[in-house]
């Protein structure tokens, strides 16, 4: 949804109203982390 250009609140207005922005806000901090932590080896085809 945000990659798709959606607001925070339009988020919570239109699909989640039980959501705050704090919790969009720990979701995507959530995500970084777990990408941050992955390690990437490249592999010649």
């Amino acid at each position: 949804m945000l990659n798709e250009g959606l607001s925070f609140s339009i988020i919570i207005q239109d699909y989640y109203p039980d959501l705050q922005i704090e919790d969009i806000r720990a979701c995507l901090q959530y995500a970084i982390a777990l990408v941050a932590a992955e390690d990437i080896k490249l592999v010649s085809a």
